[in-house]
């Protein structure tokens, strides 16, 4: 799948949260379904391929409720609002008691 980004998306506006824009043309989704392990297999290898192709228009984010596999968290944020979700979580969580599933990890 091949989403086209743009419009409201690129736009950034109070009081809008960490994830209210995505500063990219494209955004691509790519789904496998899975019957046996020949199929998951399979299904791995088109998936590769297809990430292959499209990596020389990869701009390095990715988005999060697309990623189900275990990726740096810093790749769904711009840079300076990772750095600013880093210090929050180490305010505000310093035990690491709220957790997802892509965690970020509280600043040095």
């Amino acid at each position: 799948e091949i989403r086209h980004l743009g419009g409201a998306l690129l736009r950034s506006a109070e009081p809008h949260g960490a994830l209210a824009t995505f500063d990219a043309p494209f955004l691509t989704f790519g789904v496998g379904i899975v019957f046996d392990e020949e199929s998951y297999g399979a299904n791995c290898t088109q998936l590769e391929k297809i990430g292959e192709a499209l990596a020389p228009y990869d701009t390095d984010r990715q988005y999060l409720n697309f990623t189900e596999a275990e990726t740096d968290p810093a790749r769904f944020y711009r840079p300076d609002t990772y750095r600013r979700l880093r210090a929050v979580k180490a305010e505000v969580d310093p035990e690491n008691v709220f957790r997802a599933n892509h965690p970020i990890p509280a600043a040095d």
